[in-house]
């Protein structure tokens, strides 16, 4: 029995199981990928359905994932705040798909029977966010990568919002670091994921200096919650990486807040968001565990050293 093999169409399948969140069902015609060629070139036909499925599903990511949470924008020299519901949110979106997100997830698709690695770096920001919801894995691309690319705000947003993180590693530090590179509407987002950040290190480090008994406040994260991946590193080395990430932020929110304005007033959105979304509410709280860490470990030397000299005596 001879079956016609079509990659486009195989590959379309692949693709809307895996935005519909399937990611581990099978296609159709699975057991022939090895039959597939290398390389396809894909039909203009091919061209409208994959646009077509590819946008609507950014567009449903970008509304689950912020909601109705408003964004700043400048417009006419002043900022003004919009959301997913207000359509002069969607008219400062700026995508840009091309066939290489499609030759990517080609690829993707081929990989079990190939062992090949899909050329991941060649693409464009837009394709790397399909490719990243594809996969359910926002880890494969770097801001540097982003910046060198020239990725739009909403694109470095959204993986601000899903990527995983470290308390002593943040990948979207790189936008504190590199304060001139990033858009006005991206700078009071990333505030609010330093204080979703700081959060979480407090409720890591109150664990510790209590054993496990505190009963400190822990912020309520208005967006995603962030994941923390465990690290090797003790306690102290955590704290000082907290306290780089920590002046980075706020040599950004200074940046912003003076010659790094946009627009005619937005100096005073930033400067105010800090306390808006709780970064220095935390701060105050990551302050005050710093200190309390540092003095228990001053009383738990000071009685090593009794029972040392105890010892000796005896």
């Amino acid at each position: 029995m001879k079956i016609g093999l079509y990659p486009e169409d195989m590959l379309l399948e692949y693709l809307e199981n895996r935005l519909n969140g399937q990611f581990h069902t099978k296609i159709k015609y699975h057991n022939y990928l090895q039959k597939l060629p290398d390389a396809i070139e894909f039909s203009e036909e091919f061209a409208l359905k994959w646009k077509s499925l590819v946008e609507a599903a950014v567009k449903r990511l970008i509304a689950d994932t912020f909601a109705l949470r408003p964004f700043l924008f400048e417009v006419d020299g002043y900022t003004k705040r919009f959301c997913s519901a207000d359509h002069q949110f969607w008219n400062h979106l700026n995508f840009t798909f091309s066939h290489r997100g499609a030759e990517r997830l080609y690829e993707e698709m081929r990989s079990e029977v190939t062992s090949d690695e899909p050329l991941y770096p060649v693409t464009l920001p837009a394709d790397a966010l399909l490719i990243s919801l594809c996969k359910n894995n926002f880890s494969l691309y770097s801001f540097a990568w982003f910046d060198k690319n020239n990725a739009s705000w909403i694109i470095q947003a959204l993986f601000v919002a899903w990527q995983k993180v470290r308390i002593d590693n943040i990948p979207w530090q790189y936008l504190f670091d590199n304060p001139a590179r990033t858009e006005l509407p991206l700078r009071d987002y990333l505030i609010e994921r330093a204080a979703d950040y700081l959060a979480g290190c407090n409720a890591h480090f109150a664990k510790i200096v209590s054993g496990g008994n505190g009963t400190r406040h822990i912020r309520a994260a208005e967006s995603l919650e962030l994941t923390f991946e465990s690290s090797p590193k003790n306690t102290l080395e955590l704290f000082s990486h907290v306290e780089k990430f920590i002046k980075s932020a706020q040599n950004a929110i200074a940046w912003w807040s003076s010659e790094g304005t946009v627009a005619n007033d937005d100096e005073r959105f930033i400067a105010g968001a800090a306390r808006t979304f709780g970064f220095e509410t935390e701060l105050a709280e990551f302050r005050a565990l710093t200190n309390e860490y540092m003095e228990n470990q001053g009383m738990e030397e000071q009685i090593y050293e009794s029972i040392l000299r105890n010892q000796t005596s005896d």
